[in-house]
């Protein structure tokens, strides 16, 4: 099974390096290009559903990846993969939070609690009939999915995630795998069409 896990276009907040958590922000017009893009290139994978958080610059971000799908698959909004709550933090810039009361730092979501969160969802689909899952999700989620499943060696504190950026998680034999993470459009076409030379795929 293989889950494309892709992070929203790009917000306001986005662009002014602000903490976005659970706030509904919705996609600026670069962000809305930027989900274009992706949804353009996640063209050459065909998706069998699209899950994706309920707040709306991921469930936008969704709307256009099934758009440029020639199946339209099935959007499902699950809350397991909505966006670390920050709390206060929130609507501060990155360099206004290095200067908080590091007492603030524990009102944002334990960290042990996100995780066991997203390792809910992404079980409840490995466990499926599906075999090729888009989820739409945000920042925090993607870092600490990649941390999980790398063994911390990508992921929370080293990837600085793009916006609209696509990486894969593989479920294999009842193990998880990283191929690819943390790509824009067109490298992510890139990385697909080197993976359909070495299989000795036609490609289109």
């Amino acid at each position: 099974m293989q889950l494309y896990i892709i992070r929203h276009g790009e917000t306001d907040w986005n662009a002014a390096l602000r903490v976005q958590g659970r706030e509904d922000i919705p996609l600026n017009e670069t962000g809305i290009g930027q989900a274009d893009a992706c949804g353009r290139a996640m063209r050459s994978v065909k998706l069998d559903l699209i899950v994706t958080s309920p707040l709306q610059r991921a469930f936008r971000t969704a709307q256009i990846v099934q758009f440029h799908q020639s199946g339209t698959p099935q959007i499902v909004v699950d809350d397991c993969f909505i966006e670390r709550d920050f709390g206060s933090l929130s609507g501060l810039t990155y360099e206004e939070r290095k200067l908080v009361d590091k007492s603030r730092l524990g009102e944002a979501e334990n960290l042990e609690l996100l995780s066991a969160r997203i390792r809910k969802g992404i079980a409840q689909y490995a466990a499926g009939n599906c075999q090729t899952i888009a989820i739409v999700t945000h920042g925090g989620v993607i870092t600490q999915l990649l941390s999980d499943f790398s063994g911390g060696m990508i992921g929370r504190g080293k990837t600085w995630l793009r916006n609209a950026c696509i990486s894969l998680l593989q479920y294999e034999q009842e193990q998880y795998s990283i191929p690819m993470y943390n790509l824009t459009a067109n490298d992510f076409l890139t990385w697909l069409q080197t993976e359909k030379e070495t299989r000795g795929e036609c490609v289109k």
